[in-house]
């Protein structure tokens, strides 16, 4: 679970930055080479849009704790995990 929100302009803890971009890699929606930092960068806000926007969410570039766009990639992970086990 997020500790802050997530997001250009935001609390952005570094564990949480980490937890999301390694979430939305996992979903093939963050490109980055070489290891993961705990920065926020335009691929990640960039990333988190997209997201928002083909799940119908609300764009606003943010993942907060609890927050919708938190539930869904919870939700998502959860079944592409499920789906790597069968």
């Amino acid at each position: 679970m997020l500790i802050d929100v997530v997001g250009n302009g935001q609390t952005n803890h570094p564990r949480d930055i980490l937890w999301t971009k390694a979430a939305l890699w996992h979903l093939g929606r963050y490109r980055h080479h070489g290891e993961l930092n705990h920065y926020i960068d335009r691929m990640l806000h960039e990333a988190i849009q997209a997201y928002q926007r083909d799940r119908g969410l609300r764009r606003d570039g943010w993942i907060g704790p609890n927050g919708e766009t938190e539930w869904t990639l919870r939700v998502e992970l959860h079944h592409c995990r499920s789906e790597i086990r069968r």
